[in-house]
C-alpha cells in the first residue's frame, strides 16, 4: 500500500511518501500533487522519501515531469530521505544528477 501525505508551512510544501510507486493511481495522485495542488505561495516542494520501498520508471517519469514544471514556475524541489535503494536508482540513471537530493 502506498501512501502520500501534503503538508504546508511557510511557503514550503511537504510531501511524504510511502510504499511502492508502480504506475497506478498513488503514482496519479504524486502527479496530481507535485503539479497541481500546492498553494499559490510555494517556494519550494519538499519530497519525503522515506517510506518508499519501490519505484518504476513511470514514477520516475512523474518525478522528471513535475521537476521540470515545477523548475518553469520558479519552484524548487528539493528530495530528502532517500532510502538507498533508491538513491543507487537514482545514481544508475543519473537522476541524482537532476535532482536536489539532500
Amino acid at each position: 500500500m502506498s501512501r502520500l501525505i501534503q503538508e504546508h508551512e511557510e511557503g514550503i510544501l511537504r510531501v511524504k511518501l510511502s510504499g511502492q510507486f508502480v504506475g497506478g493511481e498513488e503514482t496519479d495522485s504524486l502527479a496530481i500533487a507535485l503539479k497541481d495542488e500546492h498553494p499559490a505561495d510555494t517556494g519550494e516542494v519538499v519530497l519525503d522519501m522515506d517510506g518508499v520501498t519501490y519505484m518504476n520508471s513511470t514514477a520516475l517519469g512523474v518525478l522528471i515531469g513535475s521537476n521540470s514544471h515545477l523548475k518553469r514556475k520558479g519552484i524548487k524541489m528539493v528530495i530528502v530521505n532517500l532510502p538507498e535503494n533508491i538513491h543507487e536508482l537514482f545514481k544508475m540513471t543519473k537522476l541524482d544528477k537532476l535532482f536536489a537530493i539532500n
